[in-house]
């Protein structure tokens, strides 16, 4: 097996010497297990590749770099996703090399070497830029995630069909499949619609606001119409007493006597009156406490009256409502 663009398995038989071979200080300030790991995935990942196993040999160097970042494994990374035909990959990998490795650390031969590998490959990729109306929104090429809008540079694409998408929450843009070639410099523009809330949600938001407002229009009926009844409540026992005192005068005033009977009949019949109104509309407030929302309420207009009279001796007390 030979690499593309004249790279030979020489190059990566020294990139893995360069690997295992740690000087001691820098193994001093390394925690041992974490560079043995290392050592071991970059070992299987060359075993993987010399028997052809280029997805395997790409994991495991892909692991080795994770467990211990060392732009040395970047080199192999990149010459195994040129094998696979990843040739976008490769490019952003070397490119990755090229950058971390410091100046004087990587060879000009093997500097030279990687930057004509790139000039060759830029030839097989092509170039797009993504936007959308939103920011923060995925972009995915061929069903595989590749980065967030706003992308720092345009992506490198490897020539073909590729289907193009962005999707945030649960909208998805339509896909776009688009032709690219080696070498095009595309631009893509995404549009997401606004977030649609899922049917009938709209309706149950909106009928337990006016369920609550009755709840609380009821209960403070309730309480107001006892306030009321202990108010007319004091009021007939005053009479009640007033009555009394005159029934126990001699001789008696019976003016006195029926205009005391005339109030304690008012009274009282005032208190019961407001008494059960009160239980009428804690009852009407326990009701829409414990109903669920109606049909009714997420039509809107027509809105039922709900009314309370009350008729005590010629007094009237009334209590309504709109429900």
């Amino acid at each position: 097996m030979t690499f593309p663009f004249g790279i030979g398995k020489a190059a990566l038989a020294a990139a893995t010497l360069a690997l295992l071979i740690v000087h001691p200080t820098a193994a001093a300030a390394e925690a041992d297990n974490t560079v043995e790991e290392a050592k071991q995935h970059f070992k299987r990942g060359v075993s993987f590749y010399k028997d052809g196993d280029l997805d395997a040999a790409l994991a495991e160097f892909n692991k080795a770099y994770e467990t211990r970042p060392d732009y040395r494994i970047l080199y192999n990374i990149g010459q195994v996703q040129a094998e696979r035909h990843d040739n976008a990959a490769a490019v952003k990998v070397l490119r990755q090399y090229l950058k971390e490795g410091e100046p004087g650390e990587i060879a000009d031969d093997r500097r030279g070497e990687v930057a004509h590998t790139l000039r060759d490959l830029s030839k097989r990729v092509g170039s797009v830029t993504v936007t959308a109306n939103v920011t923060d929104a995925e972009v995915v090429i061929d069903g595989v995630s590749v980065g967030a809008i706003p992308l720092g540079e345009p992506l490198a694409v490897n020539a073909g069909i590729r289907e193009f998408t962005v999707r945030k929450g649960g909208r998805t843009a339509p896909p776009r499949r688009v032709t690219v070639a080696g070498g095009d410099a595309l631009q893509l523009e995404f549009r997401l619609k606004p977030e649609v809330r899922e049917e009938g949600a709209p309706i149950a938001e909106t009928s337990a606001r006016p369920r609550r407002t009755r709840v609380w229009v009821a209960y403070g009926a309730a309480v107001a119409l006892g306030v009321g009844a202990a108010t007319f409540g004091l009021l007939a026992r005053r009479a009640d007493k007033d009555l009394d005192a005159d029934l126990g005068q001699f001789p008696g005033d019976r003016a006195q006597v029926d205009d005391d009977r005339s109030r304690l009949k008012t009274w009282a019949a005032m208190t019961d009156g407001f008494a059960g109104a009160a239980l009428i509309a804690a009852g009407i407030g326990t009701y829409f406490l414990l109903a669920g929302p109606s049909v009714s309420d997420s039509e809107g207009p027509p809105r039922r009256s709900a009314q309370i009279s009350l008729l005590p001796s010629g007094a009237s007390v009334s209590f309504s409502d709109s429900f």
